[in-house]
């Protein structure tokens, strides 16, 4: 009787470890960001670093603005992928404020390759003009003479797809569930043991 009562004590603190470490297990969700592009950095004209920040635009940019824009240049596949308010904190040699236009910036861009087709555009006077740009592997470089919103435009078919339309289970989501199931198994299979052994 002893050792069947010390079986299923055993049972039991096998299934609460068990549960416990399927829930440990269990990823915190990963973090997410809003926009293609999120920081840049860059030079002035006298080759002094300077500070970037990018954020969100009060100016929005719809298709029949951009084949407007662009005419015969516009190909279908084209597509706004972010548009930026840029400005500058400093300038990273000794601090002056002076800065030397043209300025050029190398801003972090999620999705494009350097095969990716890139087209920018700065808002001018009240108006879109293109601004000749170098693409790499994440990132956009142009040089600029003024600061103001500038808009990322890509040919869709050339970058790089930003997420996968499968959703992947959390870290341990679907294990939870199989350790909870065997674990309850076990219990009723142990109890059931105990009872046919008290009537024998």
């Amino acid at each position: 009787m002893i050792k069947s009562r010390k079986a299923l004590l055993a049972s039991v603190l096998c299934v609460l470890l068990c549960a416990a470490f399927g829930m440990s297990v269990l990823a915190a969700p990963s973090p997410s960001t809003s926009g293609a592009v999120q920081s840049a950095s860059g030079t002035d004209a006298n080759k002094g670093s300077i500070q970037i920040v990018v954020s969100a635009s009060g100016q929005s940019l719809s298709a029949s603005e951009l084949q407007s824009i662009l005419g015969s240049a516009y190909e279908s596949g084209m597509t706004v992928l972010d548009v930026k308010d840029v400005s500058i904190v400093t300038v990273g040699d000794g601090g002056t404020d002076e800065i030397a236009f043209p300025v050029t910036i190398t801003f972090n861009v999620t999705g494009v390759t350097s095969s990716s087709k890139v087209t920018l555009l700065h808002y001018v006077n009240n108006a879109w003009t293109v601004v000749p740009c170098t693409v790499g592997n994440g990132t956009v470089t142009a040089s600029f003479d003024s600061l103001s919103p500038v808009a990322f435009i890509v040919d869709s078919s050339t970058a790089a797809t930003a997420s996968t339309s499968v959703k992947s289970p959390k870290t341990g989501e679907s294990s939870f569930g199989w350790i909870a199931c065997i674990a309850a198994i076990a219990a009723v299979g142990t109890a059931a043991a105990v009872y046919s052994r008290k009537r024998a």
